[in-house]
């Protein structure tokens, strides 16, 4: 398994601050997860997979009282490129806040985006308390590579199956973080 599966940056702290995390809440029931407050999956899962539990998940944000008072957004602007709520956007990671160190110290050394040197998310919710502080609520998309062990698929290990994973295919999921946008490198585009 990579060590990006949990998606935190042990320098996240020097550059871009976020004092929001994501809970996820346990539902023992169909009805439960009907009742409670929950983020409903944007994907659609098909086969064995389309069940009522099969990828909405209940959730707060802590600390939920700042969360809740911001103001919501359905767009942002960084650097010139306007984002929106539902856009799958390429995420900056220690690896890549490397790179562009490199680069920067570097002129010569060009910077290409890929899977490995950012992470892919989608937009859920974007929320601010003001231009300084914007945040967005994300779930993430996972490589093959990036997919825990010992995962059971058709009773055959995921690693076993990985073969049959394309290069640039990422695969949908419902962990979700909020981030600060400013970890925002560009949108990502579809091969």
């Amino acid at each position: 398994m990579s060590s990006g599966r949990k998606r935190h940056r042990a320098i996240e702290n020097n550059r871009a601050e976020c004092p929001f995390t994501v809970a996820t809440i346990a539902a023992r029931s169909c009805e439960e997860l009907d009742q409670a407050p929950k983020s409903v999956s944007p994907f659609e899962p098909i086969g064995k997979f389309k069940t009522c539990q099969s990828l909405d998940t209940l959730y707060t944000v802590k600390p939920y009282k700042r969360w809740s008072g911001m103001t919501r957004y359905r767009s942002f602007v960084l650097d010139n490129v306007k984002y929106h709520s539902d856009d799958f956007v390429y995420i900056a990671n220690d690896k890549s806040v490397e790179r562009q160190e490199a680069a920067s110290e570097d002129p010569q050394h060009q910077r290409v985006l890929g899977l490995a040197d950012c992470w892919v998310a989608k937009i859920l919710e974007i929320r601010a308390s003001d231009e300084s502080h914007v945040y967005a609520r994300v779930c993430w998309m996972y490589s093959p590579d990036e997919l825990p062990a010992n995962i059971v698929d058709h009773e055959k290990l995921v690693s076993e199956l990985s073969p049959h994973y394309s290069h640039n295919e990422l695969i949908a999921s419902n962990h979700m973080d909020v981030i600060n946008v400013l970890l925002t490198v560009t949108p990502y585009s579809f091969l």
